[in-house]
């Protein structure tokens, strides 16, 4: 009898794969919360901006670090595949994904800097350029984030279809 474990279900290059889907899909989700935290704040007749700045500082917490989890694995993922790299397509598509991943950070720094300044128009009592900076913050830049995001996971299939 052979009492060796079967690692047909533990391989690293399956579970480094599945582990990065799960970061993009964590983080897709974040971006999600935060544009519908936002709508569902202005939406309700008394808009608690006390909470909802709240929020946006746990908001932060998990977009650096889910950031992160997620450009790791995907340069880990880019750097042990078994791709043909004779194939220009495919080294294009990775540094397109990383090109993407810039452009989301670059989006979360503008994202942050008008979330600090509606904090400092709430303290103000200036309601209205409070809103307005939230408005901007997450039903532009915030829904653009998502987007980018999808369009990862579809750059990511297409790597898929090269290997």
């Amino acid at each position: 009898m052979n009492y060796e474990i079967d690692g047909a279900f533990a391989k690293s290059e399956q579970i480094l794969p599945f582990l990065n889907d799960v970061f993009i899909i964590c983080f897709i989700t974040v971006n999600i919360m935060f544009v519908f935290t936002t709508r569902l704040c202005f939406k309700t007749e008394q808009e608690n901006y006390k909470a909802l700045f709240k929020f946006y500082r746990l908001y932060k917490i998990y977009f650096i670090v889910l950031f992160l989890c997620v450009i790791f694995s995907d340069y880990i993922l880019s750097q042990s595949g078994d791709f043909k790299f004779s194939d220009p397509m495919i080294l294009a598509t990775i540094n397109t994904k990383f090109v993407i991943y810039l452009f989301v950070l670059c989006n979360f720094i503008y994202i942050s800097s008008k979330i600090n300044i509606a904090r400092k128009f709430y303290q103000e009592n200036n309601i209205e350029e409070t809103k307005e900076n939230l408005i901007i913050a997450s039903h532009y830049f915030g829904v653009l984030n998502i987007a980018l995001l999808f369009f990862i996971i579809y750059l990511k299939v297409v790597i898929g279809e090269f290997k």
